[in-house]
């Protein structure tokens, strides 16, 4: 199980009689843990091998499958169970959302109820979109749309069924690595 974790950390440097402290301008953290270095640690995911038939139906595959925690909550009411596994031609993402209002009203895509996926294939973690970078998207009706040199309907395949289970504009989002809710920007898991 994977979880998310805030640590402090005392990081100095030792010159000869000179020893600069990171994030402690008056050299106080011998003394006092208050100028200690924050430090997130975030999780890794670990996905299992396992093929499905894409059907909107769970397979039995997807009960050995690792769940990915979403916990990262930026102002939604949104719950979600995430799982992942791969095969030598695909990777399979399962997500079982709980969304007690479903909203497409607003035009722009990413402000309607949907899930996202970023793949970095290079994992270069780059500033800005490079050629292997790749961005998916499909609302709850199952409109897709893409973002990406190479992103294309062509590499994916998706299908949304809408279970029992305002503004137009997005509320929140939840996450499984973005802390910032600009996972757009830098390729990460994320659901809306």
């Amino acid at each position: 199980m994977w979880t998310e974790e805030e640590i402090n950390v005392k990081a100095s440097v030792i010159d000869g009689d000179k020893k600069p402290n990171f994030n402690d301008l008056k050299q106080l953290q011998d003394t006092c843990s208050i100028y200690y270095a924050e430090a997130m640690i975030k999780p890794y995911a670990s996905v299992s091998k396992g093929t499905i038939v894409v059907d909107g139906e769970p397979d039995e595959a997807w009960e050995n499958a690792t769940e990915i925690p979403l916990k990262i909550d930026l102002g939604t009411t949104v719950s979600c169970i995430m799982k992942l596994l791969w095969d030598e031609q695909k990777l399979h993402m399962y997500a079982d959302v709980k969304d007690p209002v479903l909203n497409k009203v607003n035009s722009e895509p990413h402000q309607q109820d949907s899930v996202e996926i970023f793949i970095d294939e290079n994992n270069n973690k780059s500033d800005s979109y490079e050629e292997d970078d790749k961005q998916y998207r499909v609302n709850y009706e199952n409109y897709q749309t893409f973002n990406g040199t190479k992103c294309t309907k062509e590499n994916i395949e998706f299908f949304a069924k809408v279970t029992a289970d305002d503004s137009g504009l997005r509320l929140g989002t939840l996450s499984w690595y973005d802390t910032t809710g600009t996972g757009w920007t830098s390729k990460k898991l994320s659901l809306q």
